[in-house]
């Protein structure tokens, strides 16, 4: 999935619907070309739920901000249609209790940062929850440099740069040399120009091969115009490439 322009993540109780669910502005639907031709490649996503009647109320107030018009309720189940694909919740059908997809992440397309602002206020103000507070609430979880890490990436596209860098500090704390690169852009695109060098040095020193990899070639996860973002940010900072 192609990471774009960055709105927030919501954590919604595993109740009504996934633990986590990311709204980023993506593409609609992974897609591939065939002679010339588009090809769709998923039909429809499904998540399970323990309490559709509150699923139902998250998602049409969530997928509304969005243009997704409310769900089609059949039996146990509810169904978004789309012209890209269905997005549909279910009770399990074998009686047992729907569980979080451990791993799992189901993204939604935003075509704005307003849009996308839209949705992170209406999944919290029908039940779903902010990350940094779903962090708060689990502060041993292995993968909370992970989370944070995502917030900064979230910071570094959505222009907010001041904030950038103490969010990955957070994370260089924990895994050391791991978010250099973003801090080097984002203390550049701020003209700290010295503070950037540091950081760009240690972003290169750890991994010369990965530096380049991620840098000098656009990694196929990530929009054209975030690469350019990205590079921008790193030639302020000193990189030469």
């Amino acid at each position: 999935m192609v990471l774009a322009a960055w709105p927030l993540v919501l954590n919604q109780p595993a109740r009504s619907g996934p633990k986590v669910m990311l709204a980023q502005q993506t593409s609609s639907a992974e897609r591939i070309k065939t002679n010339r031709e588009e090809m769709q490649v998923f039909s429809h996503i499904m998540i399970g739920t323990n309490d559709l009647v509150k699923a139902k109320a998250f998602y049409d107030a969530l997928l509304g901000t969005i243009g997704v018009p409310p769900a089609q309720v059949d039996r146990h189940r509810i169904f978004y249609r789309t012209p890209t694909g269905v997005f549909s919740v279910s009770k399990p059908i074998n009686g047992k209790p729907a569980t979080a997809a451990n791993g799992g992440t189901v993204g939604f397309a935003c075509s704005s940062t307003q849009q996308a602002d839209a949705w992170q206020a209406a999944g919290i103000a029908n039940g779903g929850t902010s990350l940094r507070r779903a962090m708060r609430a689990s502060p041993h979880d292995p993968l909370t440099w992970l989370c944070t890490f995502w917030i900064g990436i979230f910071q570094y596209f959505s222009g907010e740069y001041a904030a950038t860098p103490d969010t990955m500090r957070e994370v260089i704390d924990i895994v050391p040399g791991f978010a250099n690169r973003y801090l080097a852009a984002a203390l550049g695109q701020l003209g700290r120009t010295a503070e950037a060098k540091v950081a760009l040095e240690k972003s290169i020193a750890v991994s010369p091969e990965v530096f380049k990899r991620l840098v000098r070639q656009r990694p196929p996860w990530m929009r054209p115009e975030d690469y350019v973002h990205v590079r921008e940010g790193l030639r302020k900072a000193g990189w030469e490439g």
